[in-house]
């Protein structure tokens, strides 16, 4: 059956509600694994479940795209406890170094992962 033909006969819809981060992480992944959109991404997944050309690409984006977005997310929190008016309290010092530890231990966690898959190869 024609590719055209196929599209022609698609005119079922599926709605799906999710967070504006998940539809940004979800069309990421599609992105990373060369989908030609986020429609052809979920219908391959859903058809077909994880098959191994999105599947190893998902593993190996997932990873990076999680510490990135959490990375992002951190340094986010930490300029905004900067801006505050009580950036001097203790406990807002405490947090943003907290977030600090949080974000050195994604940073070797991932380097660590990082040496091992080098290594596996």
């Amino acid at each position: 059956m024609g590719e055209s033909l196929k599209k022609e006969l698609r005119s079922e819809y599926i709605k799906l509600r999710c967070t504006p981060h998940e539809k940004e992480m979800i069309q990421n992944h599609a992105a990373t694994c060369g989908a030609l959109s986020v429609s052809e991404f979920l219908l391959t997944l859903g058809l077909d479940g994880h098959t191994q050309a999105y599947s190893s690409a998902r593993r190996h984006a997932d990873g990076a795209l999680l510490t990135a977005e959490i990375y992002k997310k951190l340094f986010e929190m930490i300029d905004t406890l900067k801006r505050r008016p009580d950036s001097d309290n203790q406990l807002v010092k405490e947090a943003i170094a907290l977030i600090h530890e949080v974000r050195r231990d994604i940073t070797i966690n991932r380097l660590k992962t990082s040496v091992e898959r080098m290594m596996m190869e």
